[in-house]
């Protein structure tokens, strides 16, 4: 998506103008601060040990509704060899998708989604799975916590979205450069 400005007509309308710039990628020229390589680093590290501890749980079906949020698990489920990759942008269909591969397979299927609303789109399905009793692994990117409760945009309270037809719920870290870390996800 490009990037655009306000642009101010005489009778006080506004106009969208094209910066040429894409939104969310620097100008060129801009070179990413070694603290946010750290960083991109580090969350890919991390994404790619929780993707890995889910293939030795027996998980070997993702279905991905891609946001820039869940970007570091995509990219840790898209370089897995053993994992069978589906994508589908609307999370509703996608929820239902899953579950139905995981049934049909007899094996957990695992949902990766960005942060916000994104997540609340797999409700209906995290209630079928539980009452149907199949194995369903949801996982939802979440904002850094400094932006919670600040009416920051793609946050919603994920701690107890699924209520009680989740089975379980972790809360991971905020991924950071410690090697150490990597291993706890």
């Amino acid at each position: 998506r490009r990037r655009r400005t306000g642009v101010r007509l005489g009778s006080g309308r506004r106009m969208a103008r094209d910066t040429g710039q894409i939104a969310g990628i620097p100008k060129r020229g801009q070179l990413p601060t070694p603290n946010s390589v750290a960083t991109a680093t580090a969350n890919v590290r991390c994404a790619a040990a929780l993707v890995s501890a889910l293939f030795d749980g027996g998980v070997r079906h993702f279905v991905i509704s891609s946001g820039s949020q869940c970007a570091p698990l995509v990219v840790a489920a898209a370089h897995h060899p053993n994992l069978q990759i589906w994508t589908n942008p609307d999370e509703r269909s996608a929820g239902f998708f899953a579950l139905g591969v995981a049934k049909a397979s007899r094996q957990p299927a695992a949902l990766i989604c960005t942060s916000g609303t994104a997540a609340a789109n797999y409700f209906p399905a995290v209630v079928e799975a539980r009452m149907s009793g199949t194995p369903l692994v949801v996982i939802t990117a979440d904002r850094p916590p400094r932006l919670h409760g600040v009416g920051a945009p793609q946050t919603i309270d994920q701690i107890r979205l699924y209520g009680n037809y989740s089975v379980h719920f972790e809360d991971l870290h905020v991924p950071d450069h410690h090697e150490s870390r990597a291993s706890e996800w």
